[in-house]
């Protein structure tokens, strides 16, 4: 099963509301990936925290390793830290759905 367009990460807006952060680009990654894989965030439920320096020593890594993960992984660490620089969120609170 494929996943839908309109499925992916979002981040929780301190007013309650939702953003579309990164659309899925495939199977083969979660968003779980982001904590087992390189270390960062914590989970509160489902919902992964990351702090805007946790965002930066990601973007940092994926861009270090970028050979060794699915192509949707490494933009999806790079998504979240446009979203967290453009929104100024810290922390960044991001689910997913789909």
């Amino acid at each position: 099963m494929s996943r839908k367009p309109e499925e992916g990460v979002f981040a929780l807006l301190p007013d309650g509301r939702s953003d579309l952060v990164h659309a899925w680009m495939g199977e083969d990654y979660e968003l779980a990936d982001i904590a087992e894989l390189f270390g960062y965030g914590r989970w509160e439920q489902d919902v992964l925290v990351l702090t805007a320096q946790e965002v930066a020593k990601l973007r940092i890594q994926a861009d270090a390793e970028s050979f060794d993960h699915e192509e949707g992984l490494i933009r999806l660490c790079l998504d979240l830290q446009r979203f967290q620089k453009a929104q100024g969120l810290d922390p960044l609170r991001v689910i997913e759905r789909g």
